[in-house]
């Protein structure tokens, strides 16, 4: 509560300029949920952007209350780590500033955010994969490059500190896993049990 930052402040910057933007421009530019031969020979497929069934108020508060979800899984799945263990480095340094905390909950939501992003596409091709696994990439790599700076002040040395440590990685795995697996349950679901057309 004393008003400073979880997050290193290039997060903040980057988190949608680098880290979320590209999945998203790139699944709005080529993703179909149909080749175009079978919008013509099936013209009932347009009665759900007609009849406005695939968007309103209702998916929204949907969607309102899984990223409140993700949100706590990414955050306090971290938070209890460093509350019960405080986890130690490979080389026997403490990780207990708030810079490493925050990079862990940063992984975790982005990896979850990007995840989300291709959970949602409905034409997988090596194009959106790539971009999807670029944007990953770029996390990782901007924490590398950025904490091997002396200019990153408190955060000097955080990625070899902290993908260092185990505990990160597990903590990471399973927090990424359970942010996405409740709506991955519910689409596998509602895809058997009640297909759409385009399904």
């Amino acid at each position: 509560f004393d008003g400073s930052y979880l997050f290193e402040y290039t997060y903040l910057m980057f988190y949608t300029l680098a880290f979320t933007s590209l999945p998203v421009i790139f699944i709005g530019i080529f993703d179909q949920d149909v080749d175009d031969y079978i919008s013509l020979l099936v013209p009932q497929l347009y009665r759900t952007g007609i009849l406005r069934s695939e968007w309103n108020m209702e998916k929204f508060y949907w969607y309102v209350l899984d990223g409140f979800y993700q949100s706590i899984i990414a955050f306090f799945y971290p938070y209890f780590l460093y509350y019960k263990t405080g986890i130690i480095s490979n080389i026997g340094l403490q990780l207990d500033h708030r810079f490493y905390f925050g990079a862990m909950v940063a992984s975790i939501a982005i990896f979850s955010a990007n995840t989300y992003v291709m959970l949602r596409q409905n034409r997988w091709d090596w194009l959106s994969c790539f971009i999807n696994i670029l944007s990953n990439i770029v996390l990782f790599a901007w924490t590398g490059i950025w904490s091997s700076s002396t200019n990153s002040g408190q955060f000097y040395k955080v990625a070899a500190r902290l993908y260092g440590a185990p505990a990160y990685w597990a903590c990471f795995i399973v927090g990424y896993l359970m942010c996405l697996l409740p709506r991955f349950a519910y689409d596998f679901a509602m895809s058997v049990l009640h297909p759409k057309d385009v399904e």
